[in-house]
Formats: structure tokens, sequence, C-alpha cells
């Protein structure tokens, strides 16, 4: 993460879900010309024409330029659509495959595509992946939704790890997950804290009750088993295990769930206020 990132002084990105920042249509629109030079030669002006043709354009026009052009003045989701395209044309007859060595197969193409367009969609916070050959949301807008909920409660502590996960989560130059989880899980501990008194989350979801919190046993044993991934020997809140390679899914489905439990447990405790130390700091 940056220094004004750090400092609170420039917000994280938010993940992309029905825009697109220049920075990443360019990185897009890059990598598409890189690869296609590095792999395929010369042949991306035969690209150019299959695309044009998909998008209505006439190909006997300088290609270069209305593809560039229209990469650029179009609206969010078309740059998915034109890496769609690409991967229909690699598996068609116009792709050139005879005159080029045996080596680029369109199977070596497309891994080779699908690899550097995933690298730019995770460094820019896109809201989506590939999976096989189609681009697929790894958010919605009711998880947007729960993740901006969490982050405005009466309970600053709460909102504080919740912005931590996230801007860990979403930081594009160097996104740390494995802090991220530990974000998550401590901003489910701050409320239950909050609500019982108790130091650890493990006792404090089992006294959850004695305050007035009614939640089903199998959703109490759920969490204690989530909070013993994050912290319990071998967790990844434990010091002496370092958990370098955290996926980004598991990261999304902590910061996701834990969110999630923390609006549950302020909805299921409507009387609750923020404690003493907090009545100043409120975001509101």
């Amino acid at each position: 993460m940056r220094f004004s990132q750090r400092m609170g002084v420039v917000p994280p990105k938010p993940i992309q879900v029905e825009t697109m920042e220049e920075r990443l249509r360019t990185r897009l629109y890059n990598t598409l010309l890189k690869t296609f030079e590095r792999i395929l030669e010369n042949s991306f002006e035969g690209a150019r024409g299959y695309l044009l043709d998909k998008l209505g354009y006439a190909v006997d026009l300088k290609t270069s330029d209305i593809f560039k052009n229209h990469f650029f003045a179009s609206e969010w989701f078309v740059p998915y659509d034109i890496c769609e395209f690409i991967f229909e044309w690699v598996n068609s007859d116009d792709y050139p495959y005879g005159g080029y060595p045996t080596n680029i197969s369109p199977s070596n193409y497309i891994q080779a595509l699908q690899k550097s367009l995933t690298t730019v969609l995770e460094e820019e916070n896109s809201g989506y992946r590939l999976i096989g050959y189609r681009f697929v949301p790894i958010t919605n807008q009711t998880e947007l939704s729960t993740l901006q909920e969490s982050t405005q409660t009466k309970f600053e502590s709460v909102n504080e790890h919740v912005k931590k996960a996230i801007a860990l989560y979403s930081d594009r130059e160097n996104p740390d997950y494995e802090n991220s989880i530990k974000e998550s899980i401590s901003a489910v501990e701050a409320m239950c804290r909050i609500i019982t008194g108790e130091k650890t989350l493990g006792n404090a979801l089992k006294n959850l009750t004695d305050h007035g919190v009614k939640i089903h046993k199998a959703l109490e044993d759920a969490f204690l088993k989530l909070y013993g991934y994050a912290s319990d020997e071998g967790g990844i809140r434990h010091a002496n295990i370092p958990f370098t390679t955290v996926p980004i899914e598991d990261a999304k489905f902590m910061l996701v769930t834990c969110s999630a439990f923390v609006n549950y447990l302020i909805a299921k405790s409507p009387g609750l206020e923020a404690p003493a130390d907090e009545q100043d700091n409120l975001p509101f």
C-alpha cells in the first residue's frame, strides 16, 4: 500500500464492477497489443479486422485507428466484449495459425493471453475474472452494499477494521490478503467484544445469547471455525506461521462474510450503544 493510502490521504481504489478506469482500459489494450505482437508477430492487423467486423465497422479502412478509438471511447463493458471476441477469433477459421512456427498453437496463445489478462484484472482491482473464455463477476451489488454498510456503523473500531481489510484487499500495487483476513475477523471480534465485554472472539461468540443476541448454534459453530482458521495454532493470525500464499478468493470470502456478520449482529442488537471511548469518533 502506498504512503498516501496508509496515511488516509488517498482512499483505496474501489472494486470496478460497472465502471472501468482509464488505467484498467489502457492496460487491457496494451496487453492485447503486446501479446499479439509477441506471439503472432504481425497478425494483429488481421485480428483488428475480425474484431471490427464483429463490432460493425468496415474493415477496409485503417483498422488500427478505428480499433483503438473504439476501445477507448466505448462504454465500460466493451473492452471485455472485445477480449472475448479475440478468444473466439483464435478458435475460428480466420486464425492465421498455418504460417507460424509449430510451437505457436491456439492453445498456447490462449494460455498466454489468459495469464496476462488475469494479471491486469487482479492488479487493477477489476470486479471480473476470466473463467475459460468468459469474464465473470467476482462480486455483486449486494456484496458491495454489505461492505459499505459495515464501514458506516456507530462502532468506530468495527468500521476501522473493515476499512483496513478493504484497503489491504484492494490495494492495486501490493494487495495483502493475509492481513486483510486478519482485519476482517478482527471486525467481528471487535463487534462481539462490544456486545459481550469478552476479550476474545471465541469466548464472545459463546456468550452472545447471555447478552440478548440469539443466533443459531450452527451459525455460532461456523464462525468459531472461521475464527480457528484465522487465529488458532497454524491459523493466519498465529505469529509463528507465515501465510504468504493466501489466495484472493479466501480474502474476499472472509471480507464479505465478516462484514455481513457484523451487520447481522448489529441488527440483532438494536439498542446497543457505542462504548464511551468511541462516542466522540462516531462517523455521523
